[in-house]
Parts: structure tokens; sequence; C-alpha cells
């Protein structure tokens, strides 16, 4: 990474909810919490189980 933007590491976070991530849409940068993203991604992959699921159900 450039001297303008160096990397951190994120070891030892004494408060995981404080964790964003940088998502670029359109041209432009973005942030959410890292704890919602990954709820959305969990409830997505809890439907496709689901869907799953009731595929292998006779």
């Amino acid at each position: 990474m450039s001297d303008k933007f160096p990397l951190q590491a994120i070891s030892e976070v004494a408060d995981p909810e404080k964790i964003r991530v940088v998502i670029f849409i359109n041209g432009e940068m973005v942030h959410v919490p890292l704890s919602a993203l990954l709820a959305h991604m969990q409830d997505q992959i809890d439907a496709l189980d689901a869907r799953v699921t009731a595929l292998e159900t006779p």
C-alpha cells in the first residue's frame, strides 16, 4: 500500500463492532460495520440452506 494509506493490523481489537469494511461502489468509497455485512451474508446463507434442504426433502 502507499505511504498515503498505510495498512495497520487489527489484532487484539477490544470492540469488534468498531471494525468497518471499505467497499467501492460506482467509483465511490463507502464503509459498513463488518458485523452488519456478515449478518447480511449469514441471512443469505441461511436462506440458501433452507432452499437446499427443501429440495433434498422428499
